[in-house]
């Protein structure tokens, strides 16, 4: 299981801080040109193996497509890929919040790079408990939970799986928080 960059886990890199702008000047190329064959390199040294399979979720299919035509030596290394949920161009992009804030990404990125701010919504202690308390099964707010989760990947409520939904609202809402 990969750990791309600009997620929760990803904040020990060996010289650079999160607090720093460096830190998060990576763009999907990069990933798909840097990080996917050093995980790939990784797992196929681990096991001994000279392929693998992979299965990339949205920004893991972009990388994916990055590294297969820029490093094109990578493709006999896999003996599959699953694609799910692939981004391939964001034009079609269903979410309304997206939507709403993509003309003014560079205004907000100017004005949080003034404040010193580097990372979009920040995973805390705080968020995930909350986020649990809100979103569980016996909150009165489960809704606005769900509501938020459309807001954000685009309403099709036959598509959420409120089983899991209501199971996991710890996880459920700890993607919400990393988004």
């Amino acid at each position: 299981m990969g750990n791309a960059r600009g997620n929760t886990n990803s904040r020990k890199h060996t010289w650079m801080s999160p607090e720093s702008r460096a830190f998060w000047e990576f763009s999907w190329h990069e990933i798909g040109l840097y990080d996917l064959p050093a995980m790939i390199d990784y797992v196929l040294a681990k096991t001994g193996q000279s392929a693998t399979h992979y299965i990339g979720h949205s920004q893991g299919t972009t990388s994916f497509f990055v590294m297969g035509s820029m490093r094109p030596e990578y493709n006999n290394k896999i003996r599959s890929m699953h694609a799910l949920a692939p981004v391939a161009f964001m034009s079609n992009l269903f979410s309304p919040f997206i939507r709403a804030i993509a003309p003014f990404v560079d205004q907000i990125d100017l004005v949080m790079d003034l404040l010193g701010v580097y990372e979009f919504m920040p995973s805390s202690e705080m968020m995930v408990k909350g986020g649990y308390y809100v979103c569980r099964d016996e909150s009165i707010f489960q809704e606005v939970c769900a509501n938020v989760l459309f807001l954000i990947g685009g309403y099709n409520s036959e598509q959420l799986n409120r089983v899991s939904y209501l199971v996991y609202p710890k996880k459920m809402f700890y993607k919400i928080a990393l988004f």
